[in-house]
């Protein structure tokens, strides 16, 4: 018992029709990824970058002032002032009160 010469032309076209297909997919899924790793190659220091920025501008109200390379001056933020001087009115008071609530 043998393969016949047609069923084995049939078998041989389905495989090759297969992998074929899984090579596209392949590519296709390659080519995808490559973009995708692309746009977090680029996008993801700048947001970064961004995030840092924000950060800052939330906590700082002006622009740093170097001097000799270090920030001389750094003004807070009115929220970030508030919180600070809330802070200062709290250890006043945990100070008079020796820690007791």
């Amino acid at each position: 018992m043998g393969i016949y010469r047609g069923d084995f032309g049939e078998m041989k076209s389905k495989v090759e029709k297969g992998v074929y297909v899984a090579k596209e997919r392949t590519k296709n899924l390659s080519e995808a990824n490559s973009t995708y790793r692309e746009y977090i190659r680029r996008q993801v220091p700048m947001l970064e970058d961004l995030t840092k920025r924000k950060i800052l501008g939330c906590i700082f109200s002006g622009k740093f002032v170097l001097v000799n390379g270090r920030v001389a001056t750094a003004p807070f933020s009115t929220p970030v002032q508030v919180l600070l001087n809330a802070a200062k009115v709290l250890e006043g008071e945990e100070k008079e009160t020796g820690g007791r609530n």
